[in-house]
């Protein structure tokens, strides 16, 4: 897999940030556009449907997932993917291996789609390409490092997102 800084060393930023902050930067983005930019809005009446569902979405799959990691007992730290002890990859691990991820880019989708904002659609991309870079795929390498050939298995067979 690739990654790090090419030299093999680690880019500093691999596994530093939160994803949660990354979130919470992107939210507040996308909240920033929606405020302070006056760019014309592509909304209509599904809009409040769409923003309903999408919370209930990420809500789900981001509880789900931190469910079934609980029960296999491993962990849930993202600054520590070295310490997994279980490969988790049933459930909604068996259609996606990133779902609590998944459930931070389903409401910033949810916003963009519910305000209609189109830099906000660009903030959801940044977020997915931030979160690819320095979260997930490092995590990627140091899982295949522990779990080997059952995790290179699983990951040829299951998306990273979707």
């Amino acid at each position: 897999m690739s990654g790090g800084t090419g030299d093999g060393r680690r880019h500093p930023l691999e596994l530093r940030v939160p994803p949660v902050v990354v979130f919470a930067v992107a939210w507040l983005a996308q909240t920033a556009s929606v405020t302070w930019l006056d760019l014309p809005r592509l909304t209509g009446p599904w809009s409040p449907w769409v923003d309903r569902a999408g919370i209930l979405l990420a809500v789900s799959f981001g509880v789900a997932a931190v469910v079934q990691f609980a029960r296999m007992r491993t962990t849930v730290d993202p600054h520590r993917p070295e310490r997994a002890s279980t490969l988790v990859d049933t459930g909604l691990y068996a259609f996606t291996r990133n779902p609590m991820y998944l459930a931070l880019l389903l409401i910033l989708v949810k916003e963009a789609v519910a305000s209609g904002d189109a830099p906000s659609v660009l903030v959801a991309v940044g977020f997915v390409l931030w979160m690819n870079r320095f979260q997930i795929g490092p995590e990627e390498r140091i899982l295949a490092g522990i779990f080997g050939d059952e995790y290179e298995a699983y990951r040829r067979r299951v998306r990273r997102w979707i």
